[in-house]
């Protein structure tokens, strides 16, 4: 298992899929939950390369993991990620509902959560 690798789920996606959420608290003004999740979720990991949603983070990372992929986090990632990138579409909405934000916002943060964990299982291995 590619300890390194996880490092970088834990890093690159983990910690960027609520990055600008987590500084919102328990605010639920619509307009910046959207605009903070339109950063997270479709500019999750910016380089000089470019910009990657969260799903396209995703699936890079997730190449690098070798048998690491088929591990129970990974495999409750996909589970949140797949629904996520479902919803990604309303981001672009005018005024998207509240409930596919906080949707969105609590599917990022069983990412998160799942990232962290993982990196915490293995990282004494």
């Amino acid at each position: 298992m590619s300890r390194e690798a996880i490092a970088r789920v834990r890093h690159d996606l983990g910690k960027y899929v609520v990055f600008e959420v987590s500084w919102l608290g328990d605010s639920l003004d619509a307009t910046a939950l959207q605009a903070a999740l339109q950063s997270d979720l479709l500019a999750t990991h910016r380089s000089a390369a470019g910009v990657r949603s969260a799903p396209e983070l995703w699936l890079a990372l997730r190449q690098e993991l070798g048998e690491a992929a088929f591990d129970a986090e990974a495999e409750a990632i996909d589970r949140a990620m797949h629904e996520l990138a479902g919803l990604l579409p309303v981001l672009a909405d005018d005024a998207p509902p509240v409930e596919a934000l906080v949707r969105l916002s609590s599917l990022a943060e069983q990412i998160r959560r799942s990232c962290y964990a993982w990196w915490e299982r293995t990282r004494g291995s």
